[in-house]
């Protein structure tokens, strides 16, 4: 399975599947240059990012607070929801790293068939 991306901005995966665009870790596009002062809508303008993160930067440049406040609350909904960890190395490691508690218990158990 292919790795998902990485957010420009707090470096933590963006999971893949999220198809709420509300959702704070919905895969957005940042523009390192934002339109709005003159950057162009090319591929090499644009990084993946965190709706959450994209909307905390706005059209200002990536500043150490605005990183620190990202990764607190993407941390804090990667660690309420298990069902959006992502099953990388990379991105296991990136969220280890960000101090995400991750279990290698299976989240669900379904009861095997004849059983009881």
């Amino acid at each position: 399975m292919k790795e998902p991306p990485v957010c420009s901005i707090c470096r933590l995966p963006i999971p893949w599947g999220i198809v709420n665009p509300n959702h704070p870790l919905f895969g957005t596009i940042d523009h390192v240059i934002p339109l709005s002062k003159g950057g162009a809508n090319s591929a090499a303008n644009r990084r993946p990012a965190h709706r959450y993160c994209n909307a905390r930067k706005r059209s200002g440049p990536i500043r150490a607070e605005l990183v620190v406040d990202c990764r607190t609350v993407i941390v804090g909904v990667f660690t309420r929801s298990p069902a959006l960890w992502p099953r990388g190395r990379r991105s296991r490691a990136l969220l280890r790293a960000a101090g995400v508690q991750l279990s290698r218990t299976p989240i669900y158990k379904f009861p095997r068939k004849g059983s009881q």
